[in-house]
């Protein structure tokens, strides 16, 4: 009887555990466009009515902001309301901060590079490329693929 008791026991102390994990902050941009612009917490904090430890709460997401507050940092950095929220600029791969590298004499160049690239895909439905078998005469070997921009004559055959 001992040995049911404590079977019941062992039952009605293994809990069923479930966890509870919080849910993930959405993630912001504060910290990251206030160092792009070369700034220190103090020196936003004055540039907006804030102090270091706010700024600091605020980038940490312990604190959260309303839209005149998002506004008055974006006008101090130099940046849009939405930029803060989902631009990294520190992020040397994205778009928009290559285009910032860009010299501004030249971006109606790279807008012409980019919009070729749109018209090639509106007609291709790709990037352009597509692949296309090489006859086994083209190598010492069997056919593979090669890439040949779309609309590209194939060249004639070597003999």
């Amino acid at each position: 009887m001992e040995g049911s008791v404590a079977v019941t026991e062992n039952r009605s102390m293994a809990k069923r555990v479930t966890p509870r994990f919080k849910a993930e902050k959405p993630r912001f941009f504060f910290k990251e466009w206030r160092k792009f612009r070369g700034k220190t917490q103090e020196e936003l904090g004055d540039m907006i009515g804030m102090t270091p430890s706010s700024i600091s709460q605020l980038e940490t997401g312990k604190q959260g902001f309303t839209d005149s507050t998002l506004t008055a940092i974006a006008e101090a950095l130099n940046c849009e309301p939405g930029d803060l929220l989902m631009r990294n600029p520190l992020d040397t791969e994205a778009p928009w901060t290559i285009w910032e590298n860009i010299k501004p004499e030249r971006r109606p160049q790279a807008l012409d590079v980019l919009k070729t690239f749109q018209e090639q895909y509106a007609m291709t439905g790709t990037d352009g490329l597509r692949l296309r078998p090489i006859d086994s005469e083209d190598l010492e070997g069997p056919g593979i693929a090669a890439p040949v921009r779309a609309g590209q004559p194939r060249e004639a055959k070597r003999k």
